[in-house]
């Protein structure tokens, strides 16, 4: 079982919302610039040309991330989705189900919108994709980012969802909440047959998480939480929002944590 420490406490959670950022040494994080737009994202990713965000009306993207463009979605895509990938030669929306885009612009729907379930994260590594949402009792997974299914967590007796998902230490990673309790929740596993659940009392949901090369770095609704495994191998994996794209290796030098208003800035409501 993985045993998150508090790190820190958030006075102020109450009404805050926590992204987790991890940058690497070449990134700096001295001047930053404001480009909302009336476009409240729920995930975003870019394949250095085109900004891809998810949003509760659908798709939008963006060359600048100020200009943003609001796209029509074929016939049985969904009208809601949460998060977005590029995996290095296409994006994936999870949401109201799965669609792909080679472009950004383009879009084929590849899992219809279910009223049973409604997909929150989506992460990979090494032709591994994992998908995790709104139904603790599974996920999906994918060796190719098309053909998917459902691989089964194991009947947990409780009622929660994930809310995030990242691929860290060489295993992927989620974080949720215990809709009944309120507590916090951690389920970790191989992106096919294996997976673990990891309590973690008395600190609310799980926002997000984060890998730096050594520990696990979380937020949940009242503290900052830190994990280092007993033998980390500092294996490949991506930190807070950002998605892995299949590179693996490097670990992170700087984690920045920035306390944000959800209400403000939009916040994606989890189902």
């Amino acid at each position: 079982m993985k045993s998150f420490g508090i790190a820190a406490r958030v006075a102020v959670a109450g009404f805050l919302a926590c992204v987790l950022i991890a940058t690497n040494s070449s990134a700096a994080l001295t001047t930053w610039q404001d480009v909302r737009s009336t476009v409240a994202t729920r995930g975003i990713a870019t394949n250095g040309t085109v900004y891809v965000g998810t949003a509760v009306n659908g798709i939008w993207t963006s060359t600048d991330l100020v200009t943003w463009q609001h796209l029509s979605l074929p016939g049985g895509a969904g009208v809601s989705y949460n998060d977005m990938l590029w995996d290095g030669s296409r994006f994936i929306a999870a949401g109201d189900g799965l669609i792909t885009s080679t472009d950004g612009s383009t879009w084929t729907v590849v899992l219809a919108p279910s009223s049973a379930e409604v997909w929150n994260a989506i992460a990979m590594m090494s032709g591994s994709y994992v998908v995790v949402g709104s139904d603790i009792t599974h996920v999906l997974t994918s060796s190719d980012g098309t053909s998917w299914s459902s691989s089964t967590t194991r009947s947990l007796g409780v009622n929660a969802r994930w809310d995030e998902l990242i691929f860290g230490n060489d295993e992927f990673v989620a974080t949720g909440v215990e809709t009944d309790t309120g507590e916090g929740l951690i389920l970790n596993g191989d992106g096919s047959t294996t997976w673990t659940l990891d309590p973690q009392p008395n600190v609310g949901e799980i926002q997000d998480v984060a890998w730096n090369g050594t520990s696990y770095v979380a937020v949940s609704s009242y503290d900052i939480l830190e994990y280092t495994p007993p033998a980390s191998t500092g294996g490949g994996g991506s930190g807070g929002g950002a998605k892995s794209s299949g590179g693996g290796g490097g670990s992170f030098d700087t984690l920045v944590l920035i306390l944000l208003s959800g209400l403000a800035l939009g916040r994606r409501p989890r189902r």
